[in-house]
């Protein structure tokens, strides 16, 4: 490894700046003193432009080395395995430029299929990944129908943990190195898992939260948070709220697409504004308005459609103390009846998903109490400075 004298010096690559993404580079970067690493951020000229990246690494930027990926022009491939194997070279050609000790690409899915195939599609340098959306292990556990492409993927992820070079894979979910242990695969050991970071300040008191959202004090109030489209099955969190009494309410906040503006324009919706029981905010949220619709809320919405991953609202919910009402499918359904986190229901079953949302607007003291004090602890598990510190030293460990 290097001498003790020397900083190690970590490339972390992120050529994309919209949604989460660069939230991930933003709390490794804050904790990089502490960690006593040097880092280097490698993106793109169009990311490294754009204003969402200004947004996301806010008073970061000074004295950061940021290094652009080379962008040569590519020959056309085709498909995804063809972007994959593009994005991999420029990802190599800045590696070999920088020289790191080790690379960590927070979002592995850029070159998740590609690094399965070759056995250093980025070159002979160490490397760590941190992999999202991995299923194939969930049919087992119960936790999503099977699929026929899951015993394919299976493979392509344990062929990508053979990888030489590839010395840490970090996943945020607490299910998948338990199965690989057991089905006896030899890498298992370079997976590491890592709570996913959430930032939750909660200096918003919901008084405060509703005055600035213009909801009223004693409403009871269901918050949808996030991209909003039909996936995500508002028009059942519209129609549940519509059979409750007078004093509930729902607040959807994100951007919209196409159907979520049609649904809001039709006749549910319209009647529950004019009773002042609908809020509607159409944007993509900075943090500061995300914190005050949580601070805002009585419960939170995860009724969605076919969705069988987790959601990192889920974990948003929980960290603020507020049960969620959850579709009974996928790691949403298991996460919130093996945490105790809110209510499951058949969301195809209106008379079902009306009752899990009373119960959660309606829930009693103690069981508020108790998710509150479970509040604490996830607050703690998930906060961005244990992320940071865990990736840090889990890759200073490998070299």
């Amino acid at each position: 490894g290097p001498s003790e004298f020397q900083m190690t010096h970590i490339l972390i690559i992120e050529p994309d700046a919209t949604g989460h993404r660069m939230h991930y580079v933003r709390h490794l970067l804050a904790g990089a003193a502490d960690a006593k690493v040097r880092v280097t951020l490698g993106t793109t000229e169009k990311a490294r432009q754009s204003a969402s990246f200004g947004l996301a690494l806010e008073g970061q930027l000074e004295g950061l080395d940021v290094q652009i990926l080379p962008s040569k022009p590519l020959r056309r491939r085709l498909g995804q395995f063809g972007s994959q194997l593009n994005l991999a070279q420029s990802f190599k050609g800045l590696i070999e430029s920088v020289a790191p000790d080790i690379t960590f690409i927070p979002y592995g899915n850029y070159i998740d299929k590609l690094s399965a195939v070759y056995r250093n599609p980025i070159g002979k340098r160490p490397w760590s990944l941190l992999t999202m959306r991995e299923r194939f292990h969930h049919p087992s556990l119960g936790v999503s129908p099977p699929s026929k492409s899951d015993k394919v993927k299976e493979r392509l992820f344990i062929r990508q943990l053979a990888s030489p070079h590839l010395l840490r894979s970090f996943t945020i979910d607490e299910l998948l190195k338990p199965y690989l242990l057991e089905h006896g695969v030899r890498e298992a050991g370079k997976v590491v898992f890592c709570a996913e970071p959430i930032v939750m300040d909660h200096g918003v008191s919901i008084s405060a939260a509703r005055a600035k959202l213009g909801i009223p004090a004693d409403q009871r109030l269901l918050l949808v948070y996030g991209n909003v489209d039909e996936r995500k099955g508002v028009d059942s969190a519209l129609n549940s709220v519509a059979g409750l009494p007078a004093d509930c309410g729902v607040l959807i906040a994100g951007r919209q697409d196409d159907w979520a503006r049609n649904l809001i324009a039709g006749e549910v919706a319209q009647r529950l504004i004019r009773s002042g029981q609908l809020h509607s905010m159409d944007a993509y949220l900075d943090l500061a308005t995300e914190q005050e619709c949580f601070a805002a809320a009585d419960a939170v919405w995860l009724g969605y459609r076919g969705h069988y991953g987790s959601s990192g609202v889920l974990t948003q919910a929980a960290v603020a103390g507020l049960p969620v009402i959850s579709c009974n499918e996928g790691l949403l359904g298991y996460r919130t009846r093996s945490g105790h986190l809110g209510q499951v229901a058949d969301i195809g079953d209106a008379g079902a998903t009306a009752e899990a949302v009373r119960a959660c607007l309606f829930m009693g003291d103690q069981e508020r109490i108790a998710l509150r004090d479970q509040a604490e602890y996830l607050r703690n598990q998930h906060s961005p400075e244990v992320f940071a510190r865990l990736i840090y030293s889990e890759l200073l460990e490998a070299l």
